[in-house]
């Protein structure tokens, strides 16, 4: 009963604990849009746009890549948690029933 309670919980805590949210960035508008015709300003703030978008794709991969880590320790913590569960269970099994 305690190993069925056990795998219930971590069905439920684990997807809640590895979230994460990532927003992928969007592409700069300058560059979705026809770029013949744009002066000056409108290419400098387009080059500005495209440096910001370089950035917020580090700061994208950045957080993918920490909650790729934080899934893989929730893996390994659950394989954990199951040898553990059938450590106790085999254990159980060899002892002498004293009653």
């Amino acid at each position: 009963m305690k190993a069925a309670l056990l795998v219930v919980l971590l069905s439920t805590a684990l997807p809640a604990k590895a979230q994460i949210f990532c927003s992928e960035p969007l592409l700069p508008a300058c560059l979705q849009v026809s770029s013949t015709g744009q002066d000056a300003p409108g290419i400098t703030r387009c080059a500005q746009d495209v440096e910001n978008y370089a950035s917020e794709v580090r700061q994208y991969l950045d957080c993918t890549e920490r909650k790729r880590q934080e899934l893989d320790r929730s893996v390994t913590d659950a394989r954990r948690q199951i040898e553990r569960m059938r450590t106790t269970q085999q254990r159980q099994q060899t002892e002498p029933q004293t009653r």
